[in-house]
């Protein structure tokens, strides 16, 4: 008898809610990297990868999730309400009653929940209480539920790693309360990620909770004192016996460009330890977590901003190879050749370097207005790239990318990609941010207008 075929196993699709949140998006580009057919649940138009398919669900609305989970092997569900107005552990209550009671109803294999570390025995806060009543709602649909617990996330963009950075930044002189020496095992954003991921892959069981964090443990206020080692800073941290988590989310909404909403619900987390106490991960996963000293310093050579970062990109083909537009760049004059005529644009002090610690100092102005600019290089890599972010200017963050991409031997892409972020948030980018918009591209197009003449009169015909 001949031998049949071997039928093939139906690729799996997963359903990924929260993809345009800061762990969502991530983890959308690293399922996409591993070859995952992602399905990525919206409540709203969305750009996002054009290799993931976009279906319209909100878990507010039960009626539009059963259609959003057709199908679907796996879900992932990454959605919180802490940053919304009203009650939110009512509103998370409702989301996850009906995203599990969907889920069962389509025969979802499994759920894969981000929850947060602490202890149930602990007087939790509102925020941690809360992402422990989803993750017990989640699994009582009978489908099968991975509730991942982790604590701080160390990656650009995340609303803790964010906050620290704007304390580092902004303020010469902090007060530290006691909660600030709380306990907590923080996790890199990469790291947590491959949990993510391979969650899905783990053998089928019952519904587990599975606490995960780096390598090792520190305080709220390590973290502050190791950012400003590794950015060089010098600050002065008071320690003050009184001042709550409440009054010190009062005092973050001023200072810090978290909305005060969030970062009140945020601090008042800080009180409570969040440590890894069951050491499963260890067994079921093959990560290496690392330490947080290294998991910040990734966060500041791979940043991605804070929230409302803005990104710009303009890229333009160079009959060139890569190596020769990077050694352009490299060029004393390379920065004074790109200024556009119409910029009112003066620069005060440059080493004509763009190794890292190299400086650039600017005199610039916006109508009448003088503006100082100060930026630092960064990201260095010979041949491929360098960046420069922003030490003192008029934007609330600002770091921009300057790429040299081969095509082929003879040929290569100048990318020029900028990070950054308005002052007032969202305020500020309704107000100015079609400007800025108009500004960016104009002055970049001159500038690659200008680097591609030069570079392709220099290459060889």
């Amino acid at each position: 008898m001949p031998d049949t075929p071997a039928q093939e196993k139906p690729e799996r699709e997963v359903l990924l809610t929260g993809a345009t949140g800061y762990v969502g998006g991530q983890l959308l580009d690293a399922l996409l990297a591993r070859g995952v057919r992602v399905r990525c649940m919206v409540r709203r138009e969305a750009e996002l990868d054009p290799r993931c398919t976009l279906v319209h669900g909100d878990v507010l609305r039960p009626e539009t999730l059963g259609p959003a989970l057709h199908a679907i092997d796996t879900a992932y569900y990454m959605v919180h309400a802490m940053g919304g107005d009203g009650d939110f552990e009512a509103r998370d209550r409702e989301a996850a009653t009906a995203f599990a009671q969907a889920a069962a109803e389509q025969r979802v294999r499994r759920i894969i929940y981000l929850g947060g570390l602490g202890d149930d025995s602990d007087s939790l806060s509102t925020h941690l209480r809360s992402r422990h009543e989803v993750g017990r709602l989640l699994a009582a649909s009978g489908v099968e539920t991975i509730e991942l617990r982790a604590g701080v996330v160390i990656g650009g963009g995340s609303l803790s790693f964010e906050m620290i950075r704007a304390l580092a930044e902004r303020l010469p002189m902090m007060i530290m309360p006691r909660w600030v020496r709380t306990e907590t095992q923080p996790i890199g954003i990469s790291d947590l990620l491959d949990y993510l991921c391979d969650a899905a892959d783990l053998p089928p069981a019952k519904s587990r909770i599975i606490e995960i964090g780096g390598a090792d443990t520190t305080s709220y206020e390590g973290l502050i004192r190791e950012y400003i080692a590794q950015r060089g800073l010098k600050r002065w941290l008071l320690p003050v016996p009184i001042l709550s988590p409440y009054l010190s989310g009062l005092w973050l909404g001023l200072v810090t460009p978290l909305q005060a909403r969030v970062g009140r619900a945020l601090v008042s987390s800080l009180r409570n330890t969040t440590v890894v106490r069951d050491p499963a991960a260890r067994t079921l996963f093959a990560v290496q977590p690392r330490g947080y000293a290294a998991a910040i310093a990734e966060a500041l050579r791979s940043d991605i901003g804070p929230p409302n970062t803005r990104v710009f990109v303009r890229r333009t083909l160079i009959d060139a190879p890569a190596s020769q537009l990077f050694a352009w760049h490299e060029r004393a004059d390379a920065l004074q050749r790109t200024i556009p005529p119409w910029e009112k644009f003066r620069i005060l002090r440059a080493t004509g370097r763009i190794t890292p610690g190299n400086r650039v100092e600017i005199q610039l102005r916006l109508g009448p207005i003088p503006l100082h600019w100060e930026a630092e290089h960064t990201d260095y890599e010979h041949g491929h790239q360098f960046a420069d972010v922003q030490l003192r200017g008029p934007f609330v963050y600002w770091k921009h990318w300057h790429r040299a991409i081969p095509q082929g031997d003879m040929q290569s892409i100048l990318e020029d990609r900028v990070h950054y972020a308005l002052p007032l948030g969202s305020l500020g980018a309704w107000l100015a941010g079609r400007f800025v918009e108009r500004r960016l591209a104009r002055t970049f197009e001159y500038r690659h207008a200008v680097t591609k003449r030069d570079v392709e009169a220099e290459s060889p015909s």
